[in-house]
């Protein structure tokens, strides 16, 4: 299993594009599942690893459950398949731009089997005082997402 490091900064061309830092690319894999993360973030998957693991594991939630209804309208259905062009670049649509308020740069960070984009602005609060952070972003998707522990997103 490919895992992700490291902490990179790109910046979005004029038509959603960011090109995906060559550290984290693979010959092989060239697309991805991008959709909404946590903490105004967005969770870049490879498809591989969405379709084996992160999709097997949503499937077993009980969507008679409010709660697990939710957050698989929230986690799944933003989500779109992005495919890498001839030069690495990823489109992102203006929707989860939005969502993560990504302007115009863009910082990649390695989370072990996926990665995590987060505008420059953001990330550079996070990076100043995580919790306090991280307490300010949280919304009603973190707080259904942390009741998913158990599945492992």
């Amino acid at each position: 299993m490919r895992i992700f490091i490291g902490e990179y900064t790109h910046t979005i061309d004029e038509k959603g594009r960011i090109a995906v830092p060559s550290k984290m690319r693979d010959e092989k894999e060239k697309t991805w599942i991008v959709t909404k993360g946590l903490d105004r973030s967005l969770l870049v998957y490879p498809e591989a690893k969405w379709t084996e693991i992160i999709s097997a594991r949503i499937a077993t939630l009980n969507p008679m459950i409010a709660e697990n209804r939710i957050f698989i309208r929230t986690f799944v259905s933003p989500a779109v398949e992005a495919e890498e062009d001839k030069v690495g670049r990823l489109y992102i649509p203006q929707n989860l731009l939005a969502y993560a308020e990504i302007e115009k740069e863009a910082v990649f960070l390695g989370a072990i089997y996926r990665i995590e984009l987060f505008s420059i602005a953001n990330y550079r609060e996070y990076e100043k005082n995580p919790e306090a952070y991280i307490d300010a972003k949280r919304g009603a998707y973190e707080r259904i997402t942390e009741k998913m522990k158990d599945i492992g997103l």
